[in-house]
């Protein structure tokens, strides 16, 4: 009989580690981690629920050993049934979260706690009623050994599955290539695994937003220089700053919220933070104003803006309107610049301004004050900041002196401008009535483009316009005929300065799935080294997408 006594003795010891790692693993899921971004699996209410029952059987289960032993075996056999329920339930939901690419933490220490729970249950029942767990150092090494074991297992998981489906290569930095100033030809392509969601200048060329990440494109040799990809996650949106060396990257899990945004930097991929709280992005379709030095967030109301780091996410400023002034406009007319986000402002009912709200301080940089004939509590403005921002157009309809002013966004000069102008990017915009305009230089009001085929690709180019050329879908016939099969579409490059148009034909992968696609069928950028262009088509299986730069 003491043989046996003592040989249960370690086994009494292991349980009551097991046990208690197990319970601990559960506390820890329960009220000490941050929520699992994927919302999938038991969740933290049942994941409470669970602790709180199996931490009440556990006591049980040591009141009833003093007492009958049927009571007692009955009781460890509903506790590892319990804590079966949530081992199964914590699986199946971190395999779901790992489907989605964002495995949870809180959900892997649930299964990983019950688990413990449920060996030390079964092995308890091996345990006679007088053979438990005496205080003595042997088997104080047997119970701390047993929690060692649940950490060992726990800790290296814990470290590493929230990488589980992430794949990432970075690179090195360098100077990127100048934005040319016209295209004559096509200088590299790339394939990408399709499909394109989007592509932003920056970094040292191109940020391509695939379905489940990011790729850093080389804009002078079309190389991929860095990749950040998580399989099973959907990307959402990327916004880069203005000066192209920070991409803040906004993904989810199987497309569901909440959304986590990663702060890279741009030139190689590396991140700078990442942030998982609840979606609290500027506007809709999750696009989030960018500076140089921080992103910027409102509250629900637009009556607070602030300014976050993009070095590591911290607040950096808070911004109300001053006394008697309140913001206005819609997502249109507040939007950021290199050194600061720009908002409109009513105060009180006869005065309208326009101010650049500092990117690193939260100060008023410069504002633009227009006074009002007649008293009004809405006021009627038209702001047109062109494809890029750098400058701004801004009409009020009731001011006391009614006009058009043109300003630097960067510094809030204002410019001598044509009555009728509609702004398009790198500082150029039309001039003249619709039908009759030219494409002019603004701050020069130098004339680029008068009325023929160079004009017409000019507007069309949208953000393809250089500063002496432009790249467009071809001006006549059908430049995508096609399309769908071959992948093949039909340019047109312009020239401002020899006043001439030629064709290009480009491939941009495929055959597509026209079924099956989405997004735009052909788009172009220009970005540092290049000119690029792409379709956010689906391809059909086994394809890949294209991205092909030209120079």
């Amino acid at each position: 009989m003491n043989d046996r006594k003592s040989d249960a003795r370690p086994l009494g010891a292991v349980v009551v580690g097991l046990a208690a790692a197990g319970i601990v693993a559960l506390i820890l899921a329960s009220w000490i981690l941050s929520d699992d971004l994927a919302d999938i699996g038991p969740g933290r209410g049942w994941i409470q629920a669970f602790t709180i029952v199996i931490v009440v059987g556990v006591v049980l289960v040591g009141i009833l050993r003093r007492s009958t032993i049927a009571a007692t075996n009955w009781a460890l056999v509903a506790l590892a049934a319990i804590a079966t329920g949530i081992t199964i339930w914590a699986i199946i939901g971190f395999r779901s979260q790992y489907d989605a690419g964002f495995p949870g933490l809180c959900t892997l220490l649930a299964a990983i706690g019950g688990a413990a729970v449920v060996v030390a249950a079964l092995l308890a029942l091996r345990v006679p009623a007088d053979g438990w767990w005496p205080p003595s150092i042997r088997n104080g090494l047997w119970t701390t050994g047993a929690v060692l074991l649940v950490a060992a297992v726990a800790t290296p998981m814990m470290l590493t599955a929230p990488d589980w489906p992430l794949t990432a290569t970075t690179g090195t930095t360098g100077k990127p290539a100048a934005v040319p100033d016209k295209v004559a030809r096509i200088a590299w392509s790339t394939d990408v695994d399709g499909p394109i969601k989007d592509v932003a200048a920056g970094g040292m060329g191109a940020v391509v937003m695939l379905s489940d990440g990011v790729v850093g494109v080389d804009g002078a040799t079309g190389d991929v220089r860095w990749s950040r990809r998580r399989a099973g996650a959907d990307a959402e949106q990327i916004d880069v700053s203005p000066d192209g060396q920070t991409v803040l990257v906004q993904m989810s899990p199987n497309d569901r919220f909440p959304i986590r945004r990663e702060a890279l930097n741009a030139l190689t991929g590396e991140v700078r933070f990442t942030d998982d709280s609840a979606n609290a992005v500027h506007s809709p379709g999750f696009v989030v104003p960018m500076t140089n030095v921080s992103y910027i967030g409102a509250n629900a109301d637009e009556t607070e803006f602030r300014g976050n780091s993009l070095t590591d996410g911290r607040r950096l400023w808070t911004f109300r309107a001053p006394a008697r002034c309140r913001i206005i406009g819609d997502h249109s007319e507040q939007f950021a610049v290199a050194n600061g986000m720009l908002l409109p402002l009513a105060c009180g009912d006869k005065e309208f301004r326009y101010i650049s709200v500092d990117a690193a301080t939260g100060k008023i940089r410069w504002q633009h004050v227009v006074p009002l004939a007649n008293p009004s509590s809405r006021i009627d403005f038209d702001i047109d900041g062109g494809t890029d921002h750098t400058l701004a157009r801004l009409y009020v309809q009731d001011a006391a002196q009614s006009q058009y002013a043109v300003f630097d966004t960067a510094t809030g000069a204002a410019l001598s401008s044509p009555t009728q102008l509609d702004l398009k990017a790198r500082g150029l915009g039309v001039a003249g009535a619709p039908g009759k305009g030219v494409l002019i230089d603004v701050r020069s009001g130098r004339v680029l483009a008068r009325k023929g085929n160079v004009l017409n690709c000019a507007l069309d180019a949208g953000p393809a316009l250089l500063s002496d050329g432009a790249l467009c879908v071809n001006l006549s016939g059908k430049p995508f005929d096609g399309f769908m099969t071959t992948g093949k579409v039909e340019l047109t490059i312009a020239g401002f300065a020899d006043r001439t148009v030629k064709p290009i034909s480009v491939k941009l992968g495929g055959p597509f799935a026209e079924r099956a696609s989405s997004g735009r069928l052909f788009q172009s950028k220009a970005i540092p080294g290049a000119i690029v262009v792409y379709s956010e088509f689906q391809p059909t299986d086994g394809n890949r997408s294209r991205i092909v730069g030209l120079r």
